[in-house]
């Protein structure tokens, strides 16, 4: 991180407490499923990197600042050129709306715009260790519509036809 837009340098975060997302227990609430089925929205993956961190970087009314400098962009950039930084998109009528970049390592997807259960440090390092282990692909289509299955999970193997948003527990 930097502590702002205009600070050149960068310092590593190891917060207290994480907000993960376990993909083999994802769901999507109807309501949302819903307005995905109505159409007019797509997920994609890795088609618009440098849209998405720009449009993470930008301030906004609830957000008047940023963290992202141009360090991070330049770095970030480079990993996603190396294939280990992704974007996951969402469009809406032919224009970006939403998105999320991280890297992925092992069989983790570290996001920088994280949200839902919030767990310990501890824990964080025991499952990221767990993660490691493994190896995922990331998908470059999301699976089914709007990136999700039928059921609203993201559901099967990182290495499945279709690119499942779902890490295989195949051993490197």
């Amino acid at each position: 991180m930097a502590e702002s837009a205009d600070d050149p340098e960068l310092f590593w975060v190891d917060p207290n407490c994480r907000g993960i997302l376990p993909l083999e227990a994802f769901h999507v609430p109807r309501r949302l499923q819903r307005v995905l089925r109505r159409g007019g929205f797509d997920v994609r993956v890795d088609s618009a990197f440098a849209a998405v961190i720009r449009g993470c970087a930008e301030a906004s009314e609830t957000r008047p600042a940023t963290w992202i400098n141009d360090e991070i962009v330049r770095l970030y950039s480079a990993l996603f050129e190396r294939g280990a930084a992704h974007s996951v998109e969402c469009w809406h009528g032919g224009e970006l709306v939403g998105g999320l970049y991280g890297v992925s390592l092992g069989a983790a997807f570290f996001g920088e715009s994280m949200f839902s259960i919030e767990i310990s440090r501890a824990r964080y390092h025991r499952l990221l260790a767990e993660a490691l282990r493994y190896r995922a692909a990331f998908p470059r289509d999301p699976p089914g519509p709007g990136g999700l299955g039928a059921d609203g999970a993201a559901g099967g193997g990182g290495d499945a036809p279709g690119g499942a948003l779902h890490s295989s527990r195949l051993r490197s």
